[in-house]
């Protein structure tokens, strides 16, 4: 299964089509594409500062859970930086950005980082 590519709320920068809520462990991300942790592709939680996570709860959360939970999630969209982190954009009211929010994971899970750069690779030899 092939990864949703979308571009940069902000430039011509290409993205992997994410989705993510607010749960009480942190940030649930779930991405569809090649399999990761999970057969649809990969989940994880990840922590953020509690203002990003209050900002979250408020946002329109309109993708149903990948796993089938019946849990929403908020559309976003990752992207593997050439540091190794991973930024996350998410369209929304202004937080930190005036298209909504940015958030970048200085030291990403492997499994999530891993899963990006297949999900990117697998787009980019289908191209």
């Amino acid at each position: 299964m092939s990864a949703k590519i979308v571009k940069s709320l902000v430039s011509d920068k290409r993205y992997i089509a994410v989705q993510g809520r607010d749960t009480s462990e942190g940030m649930h991300l779930q991405g569809r594409g090649p399999e990761g942790n999970r057969p649809y592709g990969v989940a994880w939680t990840l922590s953020a500062p509690p203002e990003f996570m209050e900002w979250l709860e408020d946002q329109a959360h309109t993708l149903p859970s990948l796993a089938g939970t019946g849990s929403a999630y908020v559309p976003m969209r990752a992207r593997l930086m050439v540091n190794g982190a991973v930024r996350i954009q998410i369209q929304g009211t202004p937080l930190n950005r005036p298209y909504g929010a940015c958030l970048v994971v200085g030291e990403p899970p492997t499994v999530l980082a891993d899963w990006i750069a297949k999900a990117m690779k697998e787009e980019e030899e289908q191209s």
